[in-house]
């Protein structure tokens, strides 16, 4: 089976802890960045196999990109590296986080030697711990089954196809804003092989509105209409006034003491604007805590 995606690089690891969790403020998300890994990493003579012509390539590099869409406590989603894809679905919440991700279509050594399908995926459960609004620091473990390049050569033919090999392992991260910096150690099952992940993305994202938010929009759009009600009668009373005074002036018609209580009514008016006023700048300056 040659590799379904010949120029896409033929690599999955495990993914981002970071930017999994920095969905939880967000309805949907993308996310940009990069991981360098070292370590015993396949480069060059297979381990997995005695015949020759097989030459592994693990890449020490990644271009990561991700797309999520989160409902309620629910995560999905798409992420590339080096574009090879995983599909993604997972559990959100304040302080925890579980997430799966999964694919098919690469393994055609694995096959070739009956030693398993081209299934590639793993599972990572994730804490967070929020320092301040938008600081944040996190742990994680994860186990996985990832797939790594490697160049074919039967019969005198050169082609790409991909091995796979399971690992387990710890991370930790810290994440500002969208921006987050993972270190992640993984442990290859049964070898004795250590990789050693270093991280930085940035996940760019679309906020979602919480019940209290629309609640808070709502509530500041009838403060507006409030507002703007008692302004129209504010100026109403005013010209009220004024004409009141004229009458009086020119017909003597209108007594002091009318043109006195509309003055107090007019007074009492413009406290409950300026109450109102106030009312609405607060609505607008409150802030939405963004765990």
């Amino acid at each position: 089976m040659v590799c379904a995606l010949l120029l896409a690089g033929c690599s999955s690891h495990p993914p981002s802890a970071a930017a999994f969790m920095n969905m939880k403020n967000k309805s949907f998300g993308f996310g940009s960045g990069g991981t360098l890994r070292t370590g015993n990493l396949y480069d060059g003579k297979c381990n997995n196999y005695d015949h020759n012509d097989y030459f592994c390539v693990e890449e020490a590099r990644d271009l990561d990109l991700a797309f999520f869409y989160r409902i309620h406590y629910g995560v999905f989603g798409l992420s590339l590296e080096n574009f090879t894809p995983n599909l993604h679905a997972g559990f959100l919440s304040q302080y925890v986080g579980l997430q799966g991700w999964a694919w098919t279509g690469m393994g055609a050594v694995e096959e070739r030697y009956g030693r398993g399908g081209s299934f590639y995926g793993g599972v990572m459960l994730i804490e967070e711990l929020p320092i301040t609004e938008k600081f944040r620091i996190g742990a994680s473990e994860h186990i996985s089954r990832n797939v790594y390049k490697v160049d074919e050569n039967l019969g005198g033919i050169s082609f790409w196809s991909a091995d796979a090999f399971g690992e387990y392992g710890v991370g930790a991260y810290v994440s500002f804003w969208g921006a987050s910096l993972e270190y992640r150690y993984g442990r290859e099952i049964g070898k004795s092989n250590n990789r050693f992940y270093f991280t930085l993305n940035y996940l760019f994202g679309l906020k979602e509105k919480t019940p209290e938010e629309k609640q808070r929009r709502r509530e500041l759009k009838s403060a507006l209409n409030r507002y703007e009600a008692l302004r129209s009668e504010l100026n109403v009373r005013k010209e009220k006034v004024k004409w009141l005074i004229r009458t009086k002036e020119s017909q003597g018609s209108v007594t002091e003491e009318e043109i006195e209580e509309e003055k107090r009514q007019l007074q009492e008016l413009r406290r409950a604007a300026d109450q109102q006023k106030m009312k609405v700048r607060e609505l607008k300056n409150a802030k939405r805590f963004d765990f």
